[in-house]
């Protein structure tokens, strides 16, 4: 059996709305240590990494693995539905096929969505990836940079060396390029050395996430898939994103 009950409501709605824009349907593993999902997109071009530890839950019930098929949009519905001064129970009900869940607070109010029968597609070898340069940034630097180079182009270069960490974006004769190095963000980290260009379609929808925290580490390699990740002590949600390489 799985239930748990969280009184941490946005934490769940921010996750679910990163992971909801890029993956429509897929299997959620609920185990005694925690909720994952491991899933990539119906192209290809990006997946997505995510556990949820059991301490993320005031209680958490789950005394062997369950794997469910979830319509990940319709969840996101229903637990947006959710205030932030309620509690929020989620069940399986495998005898009825259904995930049940509860808003708690002066009412209590009730939503079920079915089980659906999923199969697991192969997944990209997500897991073997290696990156020659890293950067813990600031997550509204980033945001920045998506949102300015979205004014002008579709696709957005991510720079990381010694120099620093750089976003640049062009079109036909316009220009946007932000930089940040330790002389303006002294909390920044650096390692190594990469460049790739990546789809700002899809970077606009990693960046549902940010409201997990105030940090987020990217890594790359040049012209490789990113990895771009939001981690605190409970939940670590980490998205991977193919290259737009120009011919």
């Amino acid at each position: 059996m799985f239930r748990a009950v969280t009184s941490n409501v946005s934490l769940l709605k921010d996750s679910l709305s990163a992971i909801a824009e890029i993956i429509d349907e897929a299997v959620l593993r609920f185990k005694p240590e925690g909720v994952e999902l491991v899933a990539a997109d119906r192209a290809k071009v990006a997946a997505i990494d995510f556990k949820l530890g059991r301490d993320a839950f005031e209680e958490y019930e789950c005394d062997k693995e369950i794997g469910i098929g979830a319509n990940l949009a319709a969840l996101l519905k229903v637990i947006k539905r959710i205030k932030k001064t309620e509690d929020i129970e989620i069940k399986i009900n495998e005898e009825e096929n259904r995930i049940e869940i509860k808003a708690k607070s002066k009412s209590v109010r009730s939503f079920a969505l079915p089980i659906l029968d999923i199969s697991e597609e192969e997944l990209p070898p997500i897991e073997k990836l290696q990156f020659s340069a890293k950067a813990d940034v600031d997550v509204e630097i980033v945001k920045e940079g998506i949102q300015d180079a979205d004014t002008i182009a579709d696709s957005v270069v991510f720079e990381i060396s010694s120099e620093g960490f750089k976003m640049l974006a062009e079109g036909d004769s316009s220009k946007v390029e932000l930089v940040v190095d330790s002389s303006t963000d002294p909390s920044i980290l650096i390692e190594g050395e990469g460049k790739a260009r990546y789809p700002i379609d899809y970077l606009k929808k990693f960046m549902k996430a940010s409201g997990l925290g105030d940090r987020v580490t990217v890594q790359l390699s040049n012209d490789y898939p990113m990895r771009m990740e939001f981690n605190t002590d409970i939940v670590k949600l980490a998205l991977i994103l193919a290259p737009r390489v120009e011919e």
